[in-house]
């Protein structure tokens, strides 16, 4: 198969599992900061999920030499260069994709804790049973 399949399965791959991801994520903690949230977490979602697939479909179908050969002491280490390269990429990306997701974020969160924080009243004191 050429490598533009494997790419695109990928791709699908990784478009189903951000779905699948994000929303479980959304379960647990609800989002608040609206379409920019929700977008930056579908894809950070989306790139975390499906890094140890595409490393390991570069290791055995893709095999990609954009670094060249990397061949310290006559050891041939290419295809893990590039899956490391690739994979601190994936992760890279995902965490730059999660600063906008937690500055649209921040301003909601702050005004749930304002309003869940009402501290200790006389109604608490009496109804705790200390």
């Amino acid at each position: 198969m050429n490598d533009t399949v494997y790419i695109l399965i990928l791709i699908v791959m990784g478009l189903g599992l951000a779905y699948t991801t994000s929303r479980s994520s959304n379960k647990r903690e609800k989002i608040h900061g609206g379409a920019v949230s929700q977008v930056t977490n579908y894809l950070a979602s989306g790139l975390l999920a499906m890094l140890a697939p595409t490393v390991l479909c570069n290791l055995f179908f893709i095999h990609p030499d954009f670094l060249g050969t990397v061949a310290p002491f006559g050891w041939n280490i290419t295809p893990f260069a590039h899956a490391i390269v690739i994979a601190l990429t994936m992760v890279a990306t995902a965490l730059l994709l999660l600063i906008p997701f937690a500055i649209t974020e921040k301003p909601f969160l702050d005004r749930l804790a304002n309003q869940e924080d009402k501290g200790w009243t006389k109604e608490d004191a009496e109804t705790s049973g200390l």
